[in-house]
């Protein structure tokens, strides 16, 4: 899906690259970050985990992490080969950001992209959705009503 579909959809600017200055007059991550009432890293690779966990800013979606408020809800939805997950070192970082109130969404078993069956799909539309409720204290209808 192309960012101006994500725009048309969502009736909201859609920013791909960090620090452009060129949609509020100010740097893009850090009023993404200041504005949001929750971040949802989804799907979250090994890749952004390790970035995120490390303090590594080098894209849009970790300077935001880097500049969201402490009191902000984080979610962190990882889905990748199994392989990957279950890695020390990615386990190790997904606690350092359990210790930095993220709260992960686990992967589920199914099949993944390499034809295995195996933990490391993406949590269901409906338990994200469930926790991204929770988090913010809203109903489901209210929710539906929201913009993107």
């Amino acid at each position: 899906m192309s960012p101006l579909t994500l725009e048309i959809i969502s009736k909201n600017k859609i920013v791909t690259e960090g620090m452009t200055a060129q949609v509020y007059d100010t740097v893009d991550h850090v009023f993404l970050a200041q504005e949001t009432d929750l971040i949802v890293i989804m799907p979250a690779t090994a890749d952004i985990i390790g970035k995120v966990a490390n303090g590594i800013a080098d894209d849009i979606v970790s300077s935001i992490c880097m500049a969201i408020p402490a009191d902000k809800p984080k979610l962190i939805c990882p889905a990748m080969n199994t392989e990957m997950y279950n890695q020390s070192i990615l386990q190790e970082n997904l606690a350092k950001l359990a210790h930095r109130n993220y709260k992960e969404i686990p992967p589920r078993v199914d099949i993944l992209t390499s034809g295995k069956r195996g933990i490391g799909a993406l949590a269901e539309a409906h338990v994200i959705i469930n926790q991204i409720v929770s988090e913010l204290n809203v109903s489901q209808a209210d929710m539906m009503l929201a913009t993107v």
